[in-house]
């Protein structure tokens, strides 16, 4: 019979070797030693480098693993923190771009009220409603009842001359 044994490893902070929860002492070698925080951020740079070079996500994952003695799941972690970081910088840019646009098209908008242009006026109003994602009108259609055909009345007048 096979029975599943669970191991749980503990890091003491002033030493690299780990305890199991039985107190039996468990060899890392020193290669091995958890990178501090200035190394994660090495890796995680030279991960993004190396996405940037147009290379495919699992070359990287085995250039980081050849060049570090990485696991594969420590690699692929270093490279989604490197996705983190350039979503997050793409989105704080975007952010930043729509702020900017929306301050001028603002500007230009009140500028051209002041000045009584309103075709101006209006269309600076629409791109602010685009950006900011407020919907405006494009089509509006008028129907009668149920979706139907509303009824047209012609009256006919004659008029003597």
């Amino acid at each position: 019979m096979n029975k599943d044994i669970e191991i749980t490893a503990v890091i003491n902070d002033d030493t690299t070797e780990p305890t199991i929860d039985s107190n039996i002492p468990v060899v890392i070698p020193k290669d091995k030693e958890r990178a501090n925080v200035d190394e994660k951020l090495r890796r995680t740079k030279v991960a993004l480098n190396l996405l940037s070079e147009g290379l495919p996500k699992q070359e990287v994952v085995e250039e980081l693993r050849r060049m570090y003695s990485l696991s594969e799941r420590q690699a692929y972690r270093y490279v989604e923190m490197g996705y983190d970081f350039l979503r997050q910088s793409f989105t704080d840019e975007i952010a930043v771009n729509k702020s900017q646009s929306i301050s001028w098209l603002y500007q230009l908008r009140n500028k051209a009220y002041s000045d009584e242009d309103y075709g101006i006026a209006l269309k600076a109003q629409e791109n602010i409603d685009k950006i900011t994602g407020v919907s405006t009108i494009s089509k509006l259609e008028i129907s009668g009842k149920d979706g139907k055909d509303l009824p047209v009345t012609i009256n006919i007048v004659a008029v003597n001359t």
